[in-house]
């Protein structure tokens, strides 16, 4: 504990490399309870690494140094670029599968779904399978397996990349009201500057070394229209002369 804040998961000099290949370099930072974070940087810098080491999926070939550690037990769901769905599972059994393997009765998971179900506006897909959904769609089962445990931390990494402009904007409205409603803590991965500035209070940008170059604390989370601001752009603008080097 830090100035009397836990520090749900805490990096101290970590690096990530495979084989000669360094993706991550001196990685320090503490990630708090409640709080939402993004990530920047460009292709290659370790983004996806970060959400693997957090999600403790870093692949045996990853030779990691320095610490990644939990200062409490700490419930986790990772949401994956591509989505992560059984196709011979429908959608009410992919989103409650984390429950299944867990063995929790029949009577809860039906409670446990057509709550997350409903806050998603999915309820009427729980009988279709992954080849009959569109794209937001399946990105909204990904989400509401994710949710259906109830986690203290969601990590998500480039949740939205592959829908379209609309579409992203909803399901990042949507996302944005469950994690406040929740108070769940998010950290995610993504290319995009504009989702970074909407979903996260503080944005992180790495550059091509892996390095963490700057942490930007976001007063325009809170504001409400946020992408209808000048202050939005303001932030999107600096963060993106940052990723250039230009700060």
């Amino acid at each position: 504990m830090r100035n009397g804040v836990i520090q749900m998961i805490r990096f101290r000099d970590y690096s990530v490399a495979y084989g000669n290949n360094s993706v991550l370099t001196n990685f320090n930072f503490n990630i708090e309870i409640g709080k939402t974070y993004a990530v920047v940087g460009p292709s290659g810098c370790g983004k996806t690494t970060l959400v693997y080491s957090i999600s403790d999926l870093l692949p045996q070939t990853a030779v990691s140094s320095g610490d990644c550690e939990s200062e409490t037990q700490v419930s986790k769901a990772t949401v994956l670029q591509d989505y992560g769905l059984f196709p011979w599972k429908s959608v009410y059994d992919n989103a409650t599968l984390p429950l299944t393997l867990k063995n929790v009765p029949i009577t809860i998971c039906n409670t446990k779904a057509e709550a997350v179900f409903n806050k998603l506006g999915i309820s009427n897909l729980t009988a279709r399978y992954p080849h009959e959904l569109s794209g937001g769609q399946k990105q909204r089962v990904a989400i509401a397996r994710a949710l259906i445990t109830e986690p203290d931390l969601i990590v998500m990494d480039e949740p939205f990349s592959s829908v379209d402009t609309i579409t992203r904007e909803k399901l990042q409205d949507d996302l944005k009201c469950l994690i406040k409603e929740s108070g769940n803590t998010l950290f995610l991965v993504t290319h995009n500057i504009e989702e970074a500035v909407y979903l996260a209070q503080q944005v992180l940008v790495l550059n091509d070394e892996g390095t963490l170059v700057k942490v930007f604390d976001n007063p325009c989370y809170e504001v409400s229209d946020g992408r209808e601001q000048d202050l939005f752009y303001k932030i999107c603008i600096q963060i993106r002369k940052c990723m250039k080097g230009d700060i």
